[in-house]
C-alpha cells in the first residue's frame, strides 16, 4: 500500500496516511493510569469507553511534526459532529 500525504480537503485518514497536526494534541492510552502502554493499541471506540483524565499519558503529539496513521474510525458522537480517533507513530 503507497502512503498517501493527506491535504486540506481530506477529512478523515487512513491507514498508513502521513500527516501533521494543526495543533498540539493530548496523547491517550486507554486506561494507561492502572496499565501503562498495555492497551496503547486498542482505539477506545472498540471498548465503548471515553477517555478521561485517568487513560491522560501527560505527553503530547506536536503540531508540525509528520504522523504515519496506524489506524483509525469516525465515532457518532449522539447527535453532535462526529469525532475522529486515529492511533498516530512518528513517520517521516
Amino acid at each position: 500500500m503507497e502512503d498517501r500525504l493527506l491535504t486540506a480537503d481530506a477529512v478523515v485518514p487512513k491507514r498508513n496516511d502521513r500527516i501533521r497536526l494543526k495543533e498540539d494534541t493530548s496523547v491517550i492510552i486507554l486506561g494507561y493510569g492502572a496499565t501503562g502502554e498495555a492497551r496503547r493499541n486498542e482505539l477506545p471506540v472498540t471498548q465503548n469507553e471515553y477517555p478521561g483524565l485517568k487513560d491522560s499519558t501527560g505527553r503530547f503529539a506536536k503540531a508540525g511534526r509528520p504522523y504515519k496513521v496506524a489506524n483509525g474510525r469516525v465515532v457518532d458522537s449522539g447527535g453532535g459532529a462526529p469525532s475522529v480517533w486515529v492511533r498516530l507513530v512518528a513517520g517521516r
